[in-house]
């Protein structure tokens, strides 16, 4: 995991420099919250299949980046956190407890719609690292991905507010012998300063 961790920032790192000495720009820093929609998990083992709901959750995140316009890149730090609401096991529905959360370390490109307006329309992805913990369980880390989109909306030269939305999912993503899906929509707001 450490090693899979330090990969991805050192990537991102990489990437944040570079723009720095071919084109003018800006570093900047962000920090974003919002809510999560989880999709059902299906929980799969040998010989069995079950399906969990979840309740809407939150998310919270924070970044650092370069801005050489129009583009952007960044390193991001973001953790995701639902409750489970029920589970589904062979025709049978059962009330549960416990929380599916995961703790993400992403290199995110952006690109800026730029226009003679404060409001910037923006398209994301990313790839990166997920640790993703579901009460009951080991936890796991392994790939993940994220496409979004979104406006920022300059508050003044050095200061916008960001309103986006992030689909976040991990590939297989396994615990002990049981196999599980994660699969999120977030609603984010946040804040992005520029540093010159």
């Amino acid at each position: 995991m450490v090693r899979g961790i330090a990969a991805v920032m050192l990537v991102g790192a990489t990437l944040w420099a570079v723009p720095a000495f071919a084109v003018e720009g800006k570093p900047y820093a962000s920090m974003t919250t919002g809510v999560t929609f989880l999709e059902d998990s299906d929980l799969t083992s040998p010989g069995v299949r079950d399906s969990v709901d979840f309740e809407s959750g939150y998310n919270l995140g924070a970044a650092l980046g370069y801005d050489f316009g129009p583009g952007r890149m960044e390193v991001e730090i973001a953790y995701r956190d639902n409750e489970a609401n029920r589970i589904s096991s062979q025709g049978t529905t059962t009330e549960v407890d416990g929380n599916f959360s995961a703790l993400s370390f992403m290199v995110n490109g952006y690109y800026d719609f730029r226009n003679r307006s404060i409001v910037t329309p923006f398209v994301t992805a990313g790839l990166g690292y997920a640790n993703v913990h579901f009460e009951e369980f080991d936890d796991h880390t392994g790939f993940a991905y994220q496409v979004g989109a979104g406006v920022g909306i300059a508050l003044n030269k050095q200061v916008s507010l960001d309103l986006g939305y992030k689909y976040f999912a991990t590939a297989d993503t396994k615990f002990d012998e049981v196999e599980a899906d994660y699969i999120s929509h977030s609603l984010t707001a946040g804040l992005r300063f520029s540093f010159q």
